[in-house]
This record gives C-alpha cells, sequence and structure tokens, in this order.
C-alpha cells in the first residue's frame, strides 16, 4: 500500500494492530517534476494534493519506526502523471527519487522497491508519431541507476497499454445551425468520453459509411453491441 498522508499512516498502522500482520508499505513522495502535461493530469509536484509533504518525510519515518512491529517500509513511490511524451521526465524524477531512497536507508530502512508511477502518451492523433516512448524507452533510461541502487523497479505505463485497442462508436442523430456555427448531433456525450471537455483533449474522428441494411445496422446504444 502507499502512504499518502499522515492519515493513511495510521490507518496502515490500526490495520496491523487489528490483524495481528505487517502492513507492506510504500512511501508515496513527490519529486516536484513538471511533465509537460495538463495540469489535470500532472500529479508530482510539490503542491499536488497526492504524496506526502516532503519537509514532513523524517517525521513519517519516525512513526513508522515506532510501530515498526505494525508496519514495515519496504521502498517509495512516486506518480508524476499522465500522457507523458518525453522520457527524460522520468530519469529526472528517478534521479531525485534515487536520493530519497539513500536518505531513508541511512535512517534504518531496508528498502527494496522504486515504484517510478507516470503513464506514457499515446498517438490520439493517428499521424504514426514515432516519438512516442514505449516502456522499454522508459527503462532505457533508468535501468542502470535503479541497478546500482538493488531496488526492484515497479513502473506504470497507464492507459498506454490498451489506450489504441478500442473505437467509441456512435451516431449521428441530427445536425443543427447556432449563429455561423453548425453543430453534428451525435448519440454519445461526456458520459462516455469526457476527455475532451475536461482535458482540453484532442479525440480524432472519422466518418464510417453506414450500413445500407437497416435490418443489420448496428447503433451504438445497442445493448447487445
Amino acid at each position: 500500500m502507499n502512504v499518502d498522508s499522515e492519515f493513511d499512516l495510521e490507518h496502515m498502522i490500526r490495520a496491523g494492530q487489528n490483524t495481528g500482520k505487517r502492513a507492506r508499505a510504500l512511501l508515496r513522495i513527490n519529486p516536484d517534476v513538471d511533465p509537460k502535461v495538463h495540469r489535470y493530469v500532472s500529479t508530482g509536484l510539490a503542491n499536488s494534493k497526492f504524496g506526502i509533504e516532503n519537509s514532513k518525510i523524517i517525521k513519517y519515518l519516525e512513526r513508522i519506526k515506532e510501530c515498526e512491529q505494525h508496519i514495515e517500509l519496504l521502498g517509495v513511490h512516486c506518480h508524476i502523471g499522465s500522457t507523458i511524451k518525453d522520457v527524460k521526465i522520468f530519469q529526472d524524477a528517478a534521479t531525485i527519487m534515487a536520493k530519497h531512497v539513500e536518505y531513508i536507508r541511512a535512517r534504518g530502512f531496508d528498502l527494496q522497491y522504486l515504484n517510478l508511477g507516470g503513464g506514457l502518451g499515446i498517438d490520439y492523433e493517428r499521424q504514426g508519431d514515432n516519438s512516442i516512448p514505449s516502456p522499454e524507452d522508459l527503462l532505457h533510461g533508468i535501468r542502470d541507476l535503479v541497478k546500482d541502487m538493488k531496488l526492484k523497479l515497479i513502473i506504470e505505463p497507464g492507459r498506454s497499454i490498451v489506450g489504441n485497442t478500442c473505437i467509441f462508436v456512435t451516431k449521428v442523430i441530427g445536425v443543427k445551425s447556432n449563429g455561423d456555427k453548425n453543430f453534428i448531433v451525435v448519440d454519445g456525450s461526456m458520459s462516455e468520453l469526457i476527455r475532451p471537455s475536461l482535458y482540453d483533449a484532442y479525440h480524432h474522428i472519422e466518418l464510417a459509411a453506414p450500413s445500407n441494411d437497416k435490418e443489420t445496422a448496428v447503433s451504438s446504444n445497442d445493448p447487445e453491441n
């Protein structure tokens, strides 16, 4: 489990007390690097709602030491954002997290894991963009650092694993005009696809030829399809 706040830590300690077992935990730390993505999916800056306050790391460590019969600190975790296209950002984050690992190890903790969270980008524009990194590209830039520190690495490629494996099919139900704009109305909405409105995200659209056979034509709201 990830220790993301002081109350998270206390909940884990209490769970360990109640079960007679040691909670296995990672400490979520913000490396404070800018992933250069939409602010809503930027999750590793100093003022992010995620992760602990770095200036209080020593307090967390002291509390864990006090309750080490109920909780075991095995590593550190960070998550810097989603749809990241520049793997150098992961290298910067890994370098900063390595310093935190050294700091925590120096205080008597046997850290084994580095969870370097952050989702990779996707070619949403369908332009055949070869610059978008793969998980292998991510690993290439940090492999030596993690190996030298004798850490087990966890990565979180996120939606890039499956994001290009599906499509959102809708049917045009009408066209309307307001002022100098024309609007195509379809039987889909933000209920199914919120990203363009929430994140200003690009969504590729293609017009599919309709079926000539009305009996076999399938609507996107057909519960059987």
